[in-house]
């Protein structure tokens, strides 16, 4: 099963600009896991949607749909590394906005 890279990086964007907005907020923390995020895609057998979260795909889980066929998810530690990557990236901006503000 392949992810949509493209629409992950869209909701990272999506997330950003929802931390820009709140900045003015400055007690608002917002605490932000990419891992947590819901993602969905086409069983094989049946074309409905699956929902799984992201951190499943980064631990290679089988994750099953309503029809019962088991979708067995695959990362080659790309996904793994994007998602501790932009969590990263997350916090650094966080604490840039809290010094910004000092």
């Amino acid at each position: 099963m392949t992810i949509d890279v493209q629409k992950y990086l869209v909701l990272s964007m999506k997330i950003l600009l929802l931390l820009l907005a709140n900045y003015k907020n400055r007690k608002t923390k917002i605490m932000i896991d990419l891992g947590k995020q819901i993602l969905k895609n086409e069983c094989p057998n049946c074309r409905r949607q699956v929902s799984f979260i992201a951190n499943q795909v980064a631990n290679n889980a089988l994750v099953k749909c309503t029809c019962g066929q088991e979708i067995q998810l695959k990362d080659d530690g790309s996904f793994k590394k994007g998602i501790s990557d932009i969590n990263k990236a997350f916090k650094d901006l966080e604490n840039t906005f809290k010094r910004l503000g000092k």
